[in-house]
């Protein structure tokens, strides 16, 4: 018995020096403070409810103290108590889910008579598109990061315009529509394939520092832009000062639009540099 509980602080011990040599340690009661701080700080700038959707929103605080550092002993990454990585910033998410009757019900019409129009190959078409959309759209998400390092990406159709969304912060401030139309085309042709492709979004980034927009060219057959937006400055470390703010709201266009236009800009932008 004594053998085996001398194993066990071997092992124990053994672990602890492998996670202290490769940038892994407990999070501090402090980190654990700022980060819910932070997490709740973001949530508490954005509409809680929609209509009557199903909620179902993130555990922010749902981590299992573990923090990735570098050679500084700034926590970059948090890994929840399977040792998967479940983000390297601080944040917030939440997802409203339409199961509705209703739209359950136009779902199914819209199914019918794209069958009964099959001979008419371009009614078909647009009839499976709109349901396509329809189908997408059933969720309207919010995800915000604080401090986020890495760049933005989000596409919209050739054939629309981006005009900046008029809210109260410094940054950079976005919608992106994929109106109902043609599938969204690469540029050798192939469908471009992407998650959630038929939804709508709004990319915003709160941040004082100039941000560089990539654009992907119009060449070829394709019909679809995709940006990214890329941080001229990293903030570090994840848990310091909030350096910036990254939002994508996603879902119907028009839904989209409710949330911004219910949404606390002022406080989000006042979190900034503290």
């Amino acid at each position: 018995m004594k053998r085996y509980y001398f194993t066990l602080l071997m092992f124990a011990a053994t672990t602890a020096l492998y996670a202290q040599q490769n940038g892994v340690r407990p999070f501090t009661a402090a980190e654990k403070e700022r980060w819910q701080k932070i997490s709740d700080g973001l949530g508490a700038a954005f509409p809680k409810n929609y209509k009557d959707w199903r909620i179902d929103s993130c555990n922010c605080r749902d981590f299992s103290l573990w923090a990735e550092f570098n050679k500084a002993r700034q926590p970059l990454t948090v890994v929840d108590n399977k040792n998967q990585p479940v983000g390297n910033h601080p944040y917030y998410e939440i997802k409203f889910i339409d199961e509705t009757g209703e739209t359950e019900k136009q779902l199914q019409q819209l199914e019918y008579d794209a069958v009964n129009n099959i001979s008419d190959q371009a009614k078909y078409k647009a009839l499976l598109a709109k349901q396509d959309k329809m189908r997408d759209c059933r969720q309207l998400r919010i995800h915000a990061f604080a401090n986020y390092l890495i760049s933005s990406t989000a596409g919209y159709r050739a054939n629309t315009k981006k005009i900046k969304l008029d809210i109260p912060i410094t940054g950079y401030a976005y919608p992106y529509t994929v109106p109902v139309g043609p599938e969204l085309m690469a540029e050798d042709g192939g469908s471009v394939g992407q998650y959630d492709m038929h939804m709508d979004e709004a990319l915003i980034i709160i941040t004082p520092a100039p941000v560089k927009v990539v654009s992907t060219p119009l060449t070829g057959k394709r019909n679809y832009i995709e940006d990214e937006v890329i941080p001229i400055k990293v903030p570090e470390p994840t848990m310091g000062p909030i350096k910036n703010i990254v939002i994508w709201i996603k879902g119907d266009e028009q839904r989209v639009r409710e949330v911004i236009s219910k949404t606390d800009w002022k406080a989000l932008q006042a979190m900034i540099g503290k």
